[in-house]
């Protein structure tokens, strides 16, 4: 028999997005990566699941049936294996939840995730009123914690009811029940990072986050990725990961170019380190610091840039830096303008960005400009 699909409206769920959160916004990204979530749950997850479920092809999951309410969280951390069984393969959905710190009913984020997934997977295969004719997939909730608060090793379902324990036992056969898939990070020591080195550089920078030690520990972090080849998606890590150390270690630039230079050498190092300085500065565009007609600058200077015009370069560069100041600290110094409007190295001024859109104080900038 067929049906129509449902017409479903999620609740909203945008308060658990954490997008302003540092620690989520470098989670997602990074665990967004089929091949470090796979690495993740082979390495840092309990072993059985590796021996059962095929993690050589993590495939991302469709997730645009969630609807606009979902689409935030739900984007990038669902994927799809298949289990190592008779039946050809039975689909395993995992769905993947980053925490820095406990969250008590997560069980309820994830098991909400998974069950509107296989609902609609269910619907997709036209109500299937035989067992014979539909395999549905198996849900696999899985929570990745980095935070330095202890967290219950154990995480059940039914225990987000623990005040009303006594009165569940009666009836607890009849309450759904799961256990989440824990990853804690804060189980795993320094040096003994099992894994792929991209993967080993993505758990040490998620501790470090949480210790204090990331500003003064970036080369230990970005040395797991030396001998990579430099394609674009170990670039696009190493920018990610400093990036991240800025926003919660508070890495300086001379920090961030040193830990580059230690590990790449020479021409390599400096193409990494100015490749990395362009990313952070975009971090200025994504807060709001540079707007408007800065936007346009920066275009211009990206076509100077092709064309080999060093000058035009250069004073796109120092009109990117006028605007993050000002939308900053309001008013800029004549002196300030006049030394940016006279430099020609745009090298040295993508440092000066950088600087820019890291600093609190004015006086800060300046001592960086000297």
């Amino acid at each position: 028999m067929s049906r129509n699909k449902p017409k479903i409206r999620i609740p909203s769920v945008n308060q658990l997005s954490g997008v302003g959160n540092p620690h989520d916004r470098f989670g997602r990204k990074t665990i967004g990566d089929p091949k470090i979530a796979a690495d993740l749950l082979e390495h840092y997850a309990d072993s059985v699941i590796a021996e059962i479920v095929n993690l050589d092809h993590l495939e991302a999951a469709k997730t645009n049936f969630f609807g606009q309410e979902f689409k935030e969280l739900i984007l990038d951390v669902s994927f799809l294996a298949r289990m190592r069984d008779e039946h050809g393969g039975t689909e395993v959905l995992f769905t993947l939840e980053h925490k820095s710190r406990p969250a008590p009913f997560v069980p309820i984020q994830l098991g909400a995730y998974a069950l509107v997934a296989q609902f609609f997977d269910f619907a997709q295969a036209g109500y299937p009123e035989s067992k014979e004719n539909y395999q549905p997939r198996v849900p696999l909730m899985v929570l990745i914690y980095c935070g330095n608060e202890d967290i219950d090793e154990e995480i059940y379902y039914q225990d987000i009811f623990e005040k009303i324990r006594e009165k569940l036992e009666k009836i607890k056969v009849y309450v759904p029940q799961f256990k989440i898939l824990l990853i804690n990070l804060k189980r795993f020591k320094y040096g003994e990072l099992p894994g792929k080195p991209e993967t080993q550089a993505v758990v040490e920078s998620m501790k470090r986050a949480f210790d204090g030690t990331f500003a003064d520990e970036l080369g230990s972090v970005l040395g797991h990725l030396e001998g990579l080849s430099l394609n674009e998606r170990i670039r696009i890590l190493v920018e990610d990961i400093v990036r991240y150390s800025a926003w919660v270690g508070g890495t300086t630039t001379e920090q961030i170019d040193q830990a580059i230079r230690n590990i790449w050498k020479g021409q390599r190092g400096l193409i990494m380190t100015q490749t990395v300085q362009k990313g952070i500065l975009q971090q200025g565009f994504e807060l709001g610091f540079v707007k408007g007609e800065a936007r346009g600058e920066a275009r211009d200077e990206a076509r100077g840039e092709a064309r080999g015009e060093a000058r035009g370069e250069a004073r796109g560069g120092a009109r990117i830096i006028m605007a993050i100041l000002k939308k900053k600290f309001k008013r800029v110094p004549k002196h300030v303008r006049e030394t940016l409007n006279n430099m020609a190295d745009s090298t040295a001024l993508e440092s000066l960005a950088i600087h820019a859109a890291m600093c609190d104080v004015l006086d800060d900038f300046e001592n960086a400009l000297k």
